[in-house]
């Protein structure tokens, strides 16, 4: 559903409050301004949605040795899910093509959120990583 353009409160519409409504008007019209354009394609995922992101720059050459990949959770409330926001694979020096990439995680009680696999996602199916590939990968973990 797309938004309907946002009505700003005009001063004149309310002459006999004119002096003490105006500095209220210019406060809500700012804010329903920010808010229109914020929710009509303004909104930033990594701006707006609480959690920590980390890229993981690596190449992979089996599961035992590429995982875990951990990173160390900052937050309050524990994670709840683990989103992969960005992904590529380099075949070559030239190279670098995005993929879509599953992540297995978990959360330990020292803090710490551990990625403990990764599948690459294709029409052919789900495949592990290629080995000698370089991938970089950005996850986001959300409370």
């Amino acid at each position: 559903m797309k938004l309907p353009v946002a009505e700003r409160l005009i001063v004149e519409d309310f002459p006999e409050q004119k002096a003490w409504i105006a500095p209220m008007f210019s406060v809500i019209n700012r804010f329903i301004t920010n808010a229109f354009l914020a929710l009509n394609g303004g909104l930033v995922f990594s701006d707006n949605i609480t959690g920590q992101e980390q890229v993981f720059d690596f190449v992979y050459t089996s599961a035992a040795a590429s995982f875990p990949k951990k990173m160390k959770w900052k937050l309050a409330d524990k994670p709840r899910a683990l989103y992969v926001v960005e992904a590529s694979e380099e075949t070559s020096l030239l190279t670098r093509a995005p993929v879509m990439v599953l992540a297995a995680w978990e959360y330990a009680d020292d803090g710490t959120v551990s990625i403990s696999s990764m599948a690459r996602v294709s029409t052919s199916g789900v495949a592990t990583l290629t080995v000698g590939y370089r991938y970089k990968i950005r996850v986001r973990v959300t409370p």
